[in-house]
Order: C-alpha cells, then structure tokens, then sequence
C-alpha cells in the first residue's frame, strides 16, 4: 500500500509520479500495489487522511481472496505527509489488533508537526532547497482544526509514548531537507523500542528529489533501496531482485 505525499492538502493517485512510482513497485517486486487516495485538507482535516488510509488497509485485508493477496504479506509505504500517514497507519494497526503488517518505508516523512522548528535541519534548509519553511506551516495550518490537535500520535508519530510491537520500519531521509532530522529522530525512537529500523540518510538528495530515479543516478539508488527492502520483507533474505527483473 502506498500513500501519497502533498502537505496534507495536495498530490492524488492520478499524479503521474505516484502512478509510475506504483507501477516500478509492482513490476519489481511482483505484487499487488494499492495507490491510496485520502481526503485532504483544509476541507477534510486531521484525522480524516489517516483514518481514510486504515479504512483502506481493513477493506484490503478483508477482500484478500477477492484481490489475489496474501492478507499476512502486506507492506505500508509512502513519502512526506504520505510517509506520516504510513507510519501513522502502522501504529493504528497495532493499537487496533491488526491488520498485521511486516514492513513500514517511510520516505523523507513529518514525523512531528507539534515541533518542527525545534530540528536544526528545519533552520539549515528552510529556505531554496525545494520544501521551504512555509509549506510546513501550511501543513500546520491547514491540516489541523486546533493546533493542539498536531500533539496527538496519530498526527505526530513521534510523541507517541509507546513505539513497541511496531512492523519493521526502514528510514528515508534527503541531506538537504527540512524534515531531515525529525525523521531520522522517528527511526532512532523506533531502534530504541526495539523495533527492526533501519535509517538510511540519502545524500546529495533534497525533498521530493527521487522522482528523479529515470534520470539521476542517485534517484535510481533510491528506488533501487525501495525496491530491495520490499522484496525481502517480502521474500526473505538473498531476495533483493526478483529473477524476472533483469528480463
């Protein structure tokens, strides 16, 4: 299952990224890929992307025969707001006695939207580095219909105070991204409850830079890295690239 980026309040499953973004994923790794389209704000506040995106996650669970899907074999995944609402619906699963899930990737994700000016990468590149100071507090703002509302887990998956029995998480992060260190913070908070998680910082990259991976090397290693953490959550250790992929 993926889940799209775009502040909360932009980005659909028709924008062609995510839509050949789904397709490589599918094509690589040989499964099912669901492209999760979530109401957004500011019409539809906190916690509706969220609750929307578990909806999703229950219906495909619950319609595995009818999908042709291992209902034991699903992975979450997504970047940005999307990497939020991944790990948000991670921790909706637990909390909710499933569905069961075995991997979480979450890329360049808002992890804390309660304090995000406290992260030294927010000052370093807020401002000429592709997501800037003021689309984060548009995340803020328009997400949320009181700002004690970005205090709750469920919006700001770092705060939560119990972080075990959590799937395996993997970590993405851009160098020069403002969200940078409150993500590898959320991987760290994750190894510490003794969660599987890996945090990978991708250097040279800055918010949103993988859409580059059909052109720029280092985009390619990114979704190379997605590509390869899928397929042995999927399909054990030794099973970075399905047999089929070099054909």
């Amino acid at each position: 299952m993926y889940f799209h980026g775009g502040a909360f309040a932009f980005g659909s499953i028709d924008q062609a990224f995510y839509d050949y973004k789904c397709r490589e994923i599918c094509r690589r790794c040989h499964c099912v890929v669901v492209n999760v389209g979530y109401r957004l704000a500011p019409e539809h506040q906190f916690p509706a992307a969220p609750e929307d995106s578990f909806a999703a996650l229950k219906f495909i669970a619950e319609q595995a025969v009818e999908l042709g899907i291992n209902a034991a074999n699903i992975a979450i995944g997504g970047d940005s707001a999307g990497g939020n609402v991944a790990a948000v619906v991670a921790l909706m699963a637990r909390d909710r006695g499933g569905p069961p899930l075995v991997l979480q990737i979450l890329e360049v994700p808002v992890t804390d939207l309660a304090n995000l000016e406290t992260y030294p990468s927010w000052t370093q590149f807020g401002d000429g580095y592709g997501l800037n100071n003021d689309v984060g507090e548009l995340m803020q703002t328009s997400y949320f219909e009181r700002p004690d509302y970005a205090r709750h887990p469920y919006a700001s998956p770092i705060l939560a105070e119990d972080l075990t029995r959590l799937p395996a998480a993997h970590v993405m992060t851009a160098e020069f991204d403002i969200l940078r260190d409150s993500g590898e913070a959320y991987g760290k908070r994750l190894q510490d409850a003794g969660v599987r998680a890996t945090i990978r910082r991708h250097e040279g990259h800055i918010h949103g830079s993988s859409v580059l991976y059909r052109r720029w090397e280092p985009a390619r290693a990114w979704m190379d890295e997605i590509i390869d953490t899928t397929n042995v959550a999927f399909y054990g250790a030794g099973s970075r690239e399905r047999p089929s992929d070099s054909a």
